[in-house]
């Protein structure tokens, strides 16, 4: 009699979940184990997740964003996997060593295995930046950098020098956060007990980025990430901050143009792990299941497929020409092994999910307000809104 196994992917797009169907169907009939696939939306994924971890029985194996696997960990619902990944994993200098921190706990045992990666960059068209004279090297080293090159794009006449979504979005949030790092900043306290962003130093970097809407064309405003990405990739717009899912998308006039580069020498890098369900009663058919799905054979056609990188950086060169070149391989890859993820913090999650709404909220408030007066508006906006936001955090901590 076969074993069923209920294994989840985050939703990412119609071709992966029919590839992933069709390796699954393979397996299958190889295998003694009949396994069926569902996707989980970011959206309501970690309610999802923290209902399995207190109820258990639905999930066995499951992708789980980067920044939400120490959450699990702490709740006692992810099975230790440093056996299967020290088999499966070899030398792990192969691996973004943010995304091997977000698989494992405070002592280094891993509770995940590394599967996909995303990485932030800088996409911007070199023929625009030539003719405006701006020097590639430096041009996004620093806040003021990139603040100054977008000045000088509208000097020469760009009209759409920048686009950036100012809806609901997770690239925003990832944005942000190369920004506050930039000048050494973070969302959250060490402890995870109070969100920052109202304090001096963390609302002068807020501003920085908010600030950014100057270079905004009037119709740009209120893109969400979807039709920012396509403002960039139909040439439309001269730079963006993305992941290199966007890669995908360019037209030819703007592939032939492109440059990458790494938004202030350091940028944000996240991704997914595979998670094993202490709940699931098949931990030897589960741990099969996982170990498949890692093979190396499949990690670059499952993160090209996710638009993103695959876990194994020498399994970038195993990715088409027409999606990375050699050159855009190299940027990438250094881009990886030096970039930083999320804090590891209490109820990141739930905090990732509420900083989302927060700042969709801000967005939407200071265009509907038609004031260009930013800091008049952070100023009556900001703190009733992060204030609300510890309290919530500081119920979800007392409870």
């Amino acid at each position: 009699m076969s074993t069923k196994l209920a294994f989840s992917i985050m939703s990412h797009n119609e071709d992966l979940s029919a590839r992933l169907n069709d390796i699954l169907a393979g397996y299958n009939r190889k295998s003694s184990s009949q396994v069926s696939m569902r996707e989980v939306t970011y959206e309501h994924g970690w309610s999802e997740f923290v209902n399995n971890s207190i109820y258990g029985g639905s999930l066995d194996v499951s992708e789980m964003g980067a920044s939400w696997i120490n959450d699990f960990v702490a709740m006692g619902a992810l099975r230790p996997l440093q056996q299967l990944a020290s088999k499966i994993l070899g030398d792990t200098t192969n691996y973004p060593p943010a995304l091997l921190n977000c698989c494992s706990d405070a002592h280094g045992v891993y509770h995940a295995l590394p599967w996909a990666t995303d990485v932030s960059l800088v996409f911007y068209r070199r023929d625009l930046l030539q003719k405006a004279g701006i020097k590639e090297e430096d041009a996004f080293s620093s806040p003021a950098r990139f603040d100054e090159t977008l000045a000088a794009l509208v000097d020469s006449g760009v009209k759409w020098p920048w686009t950036m979504p100012t809806t609901r979005s997770h690239v925003s949030l990832h944005a942000l956060f190369i920004w506050l790092q930039a000048a050494g900043y973070n969302y959250v306290s060490e402890t995870g007990k109070n969100v920052l962003l109202s304090e001096a130093g963390p609302r002068q970097v807020l501003r920085s980025y908010l600030s950014l809407y100057r270079y905004l064309a009037p119709e740009a405003r209120g893109f969400d990430s979807s039709r920012s990405d396509r403002s960039f990739a139909t040439g439309n717009s001269a730079v963006c901050v993305a992941g290199v899912w966007l890669l995908k998308y360019c037209n030819p006039e703007v592939r032939a143009n492109l440059g990458l580069a790494i938004p202030m020498g350091k940028t944000y890098v996240g991704g997914s792990g595979l998670v094993l369900w202490n709940s699931s009663m098949r931990q030897a058919e589960s741990q099969d299941l996982a170990r498949m799905l890692s093979d190396v054979d499949f990690q670059a056609e499952i993160a090209y497929l996710m638009g993103l990188m695959p876990a194994r950086l020498d399994s970038i060169s195993r990715l088409p020409v027409d999606y990375v070149s050699p050159e855009q391989r190299q940027i990438i890859e250094l881009a990886i092994r030096g970039g930083v993820s999320f804090p590891k913090t209490p109820l990141w999650g739930m905090v990732e999910d509420r900083l989302v709404t927060m700042l969709d909220m801000l967005w939407t408030r200071f265009f509907d307000s038609e004031n260009d007066d930013l800091d008049k508006f952070l100023d009556n906006e900001l703190a009733p809104v992060v204030n609300r936001l510890n309290m919530v955090l500081a119920n979800y901590q007392a409870s």
